[in-house]
């Protein structure tokens, strides 16, 4: 596993491979995990679908944005189509896996310049667009990683969890 948080914001070192090392799943939940990754990589690399993911990576707005709620929305889709069977408890997980593998299309094709800070904002998007869908607050969600945060500090943990940045555009 790699330290995130020694990577640089401007390099381009996050790929699938180390988002895929660093995903945690618990094994009663690899299997649906999985199930939703392959079903969302038939979506977004289908020959039928293929070409609506292309108009959605090139967009208006910031590509993190682009990114993070293009994601949201598949996961959310996907989640509708298998009826409530989805565990939500895959639904983050899985879908960072897939914004990797959208980030990789990005670079092999070079449709546009991406970098470790886009994909942390687009991370960052899609996580607050599923907590919010769901009826969560981020705000409160920001209030408990910070607790944890310090309550790891006092404790000399690793470190603390990423601070919030600013609201994303777009009412993120």
């Amino acid at each position: 596993m790699i330290d995130l948080s020694k990577l640089k914001p401007d390099g381009d070192d996050i790929t699938p491979e180390i988002i895929d090392q660093n995903i945690q799943v618990p094994d009663d939940l690899k299997e649906p995990y999985q199930r939703v990754v392959l079903a969302g990589k038939k979506i977004m690399f289908d020959k039928k679908s293929h070409q609506k993911v292309r108009e959605v990576i090139q967009g208006d707005g910031p590509l993190g944005v682009r990114l993070g709620k293009g994601i949201a929305t598949l996961m959310l889709m996907l989640y509708n189509e298998s009826q409530a069977t989805m565990p939500p408890a895959v639904i983050i997980p899985a879908g960072v896996n897939l914004l990797g593998e959208a980030v990789d299309y990005i670079r092999k094709t070079k449709m546009e310049e991406i970098n470790n800070n886009v994909v942390a904002q687009a991370i960052q998007v899609f996580v607050e667009a599923i907590v919010q869908s769901y009826g969560g607050d981020t705000n409160k969600m920001y209030s408990l990683f910070d607790q944890i945060g310090q309550q790891q500090a006092q404790e000399g943990g690793q470190g603390t969890p990423p601070a919030r940045q600013q609201p994303m555009p777009g009412g993120m």
